[in-house]
């Protein structure tokens, strides 16, 4: 009966094993991480002098580009956001109950924006379907927007004039006309554009931490 009951075990810990095998070794998770991972190896790039059709990492400051976003819950004006609702649970222990925030939403949503170094401007291309964008952010930027009893709304958003880092895939396309324009005989009809590629999402970090990650 025993041996029954070992061979059971042995083959419940094996299905969890290759799930969790699965789950490691999932195709897009790889990309995914891998593709965030690139920001420690990448040199930063000046706008004027970006190689074109390749990973780049651009630190400036963000232009608004197009409408604004509204940022929930008070539909504050930004180019980019997270939220977090986070929940107080409380928890007996000892002689005096503890009491957690922890979080049960995440909300995040970045729009196009234009992004100026000392040597030009490049376009960033959040809205691009084909890999989305990734905020990463320092906890300690966020701050408490709502508060109501036993639920909270936690927030951070980037705005025009903020100082980031971006990577994504750059490339030098036609210059339309739209300002703001590089006046430089090298770049003159062209513009620098940051899109995502398939499972590579465009980056925004903070440029201290992706310094030291380099």
């Amino acid at each position: 009966m025993w041996i029954a009951w070992a061979l059971l075990v042995v083959a419940v810990v094996a299905a969890m094993l290759a799930v969790s095998g699965l789950a490691l070794h999932d195709p897009w998770s790889i990309a995914r991480s891998r593709g965030i991972a690139e920001l420690g190896r990448l040199p930063r790039s000046d706008i004027a002098r970006a190689p074109g059709e390749t990973l780049v990492r651009i630190v400036g400051r963000v232009r608004t580009f197009g409408e604004p976003l509204a940022a929930p819950p008070d539909d504050a004006r930004c180019i980019g956001y997270q939220v977090i609702v986070e929940d107080l649970q409380r928890h007996a222990g000892g002689l005096v109950a503890e009491a957690t925030w922890v979080a049960v939403e995440a909300e995040f949503d970045v729009g196009d924006f234009w992004i100026e170094d000392d040597t030009g401007v490049a376009l960033v291309r959040c809205t691009d379907a084909r890999g989305g964008a990734d905020l990463r952010l320092r906890r300690d930027r966020f701050g408490v927007v709502a508060e109501l009893g036993d639920r909270r709304h936690v927030r951070v958003t980037i705005g025009d004039g903020d100082r980031v880092a971006v990577c994504g895939y750059a490339t030098w396309d036609h210059d339309d006309g739209t300002p703001p324009v590089i006046d430089l005989p090298e770049v003159i009809g062209r513009r620098l554009v940051l899109r995502s590629q398939p499972r590579q999402p465009i980056v925004i970090d903070e440029p201290a931490l992706m310094a030291s990650q380099a």
